[in-house]
Parts: C-alpha cells; structure tokens; sequence
C-alpha cells in the first residue's frame, strides 16, 4: 500500500479518536468561531461514520428514517436494494433535505407543534409517540405545544438535529451538512 495512504488513514483515525475521546460537546461551542473545527468538520465526520458502527439511517443517508411510500425522492439512490423498508439516499445531505421537506409539508396539512408533528410522523401504532415528543422537545427548548414555522430555518433546523439524534441516538452530522441538505430544500 502507498506510504502517503497510509499515513493519511492513520492521520484520520488519530483524528476521530482524539475528536471521540474529548466528546462532541466540548467541541461543538466552537464550530462557527473555531476556523480550525470548521476545517476539520468536513474531514472527520465521514472518517468516524466509517470507523464507528453507523446506524441503519446513517448507512441509507436518511437520518430521519423515511419509508419507502412509493415516492420518487430528489437524491434518491438508484439502488434501493440495501433495505427494503427504508429510502436509501445518495448522501445525508438528500436525507436530510427529505425530513425537512416532509416538516415543511406538515405544516401546510396543519401539524405545526412537536406534538401534532412528531404525531404524524412517528405514530404510537410503531412508537412511544409521547417519549418521543418529549426527548424532541428536551433537545429543542420548545414547549410540545409551542407552535413552530418550519419556514424559519433556525427552527427548521432545531427540529431536524433533534428527529436525527431521536431517530439514531445520535446525531454525527456537522452544522453545515444539516444546513445544505436544508438548503436543498429550495
């Protein structure tokens, strides 16, 4: 193998472990004021969903884990083969675009609170809606019953970081992957 190769993979995995080690949280403060994390974020965040045990919407790029409905979604990968309930995306940023732009048409049916979205989207039939609705509202700072616009993108975003974090565990995603598939949205 090339020496520069592996010297680069080696760099990348004593990233990851580093940026894992010191945890998120510590560094997440400084992504829009730190010029070195906004560097690093695009570097390290495909090197560390490769080398931890990605969740299944981590794998399909669909964090929000869609359902397959029979809907042609934009950036929807040709070969759906890899799960058969699931949409697979061509990138995060395409799954992301489609959970805001199924917020986004929430809201124009009516669904406008986390209760009345996270109602529709995760029915108690397949999920404990109200724990659901609460652990979104925890990580948003809303009421379940404020209501919200998704046609403002802080709140836009707010509540796609937490469907992704609720829907995986986690949310590995950096601020400006979440931001352009949220831009996609058009």
């Amino acid at each position: 193998m090339n020496p520069r190769i592996i010297l680069l993979l080696g760099l990348g995995i004593a990233l990851v472990a580093v940026w894992s080690r010191r945890g998120q949280a510590m560094i997440t403060e400084a992504v829009e004021t730190d010029p070195v994390r906004a560097f690093l974020d695009p570097i390290i965040e495909p090197i560390q969903r490769i080398i931890t045990n990605m969740t299944r919407g981590e794998r399909n790029n669909n964090p929000g884990n869609i359902e397959r409905t029979g809907e042609n979604w934009q950036g929807m990968s040709v070969d759906q083969s890899g799960d058969s309930r699931f949409i697979v995306f061509d990138s995060p940023e395409y799954g992301i675009r489609a959970l805001g732009k199924l917020l986004k048409n929430y809201q124009g049916q009516g669904y406008n609170t986390i209760q009345s979205i996270i109602t529709r989207y995760a029915p108690g039939s397949e999920n404990d809606t109200a724990a659901y609705i609460n652990h979104v509202a925890a990580i948003t700072g809303f009421a379940p019953d404020t209501p919200l616009d998704m046609n403002d993108p802080a709140q836009l975003h707010l509540l796609v970081s937490a469907i992704i974090t609720h829907e995986n565990g986690r949310n590995v995603y950096a601020e400006n992957t979440i931001n352009e598939g949220i831009s996609l949205i058009g």
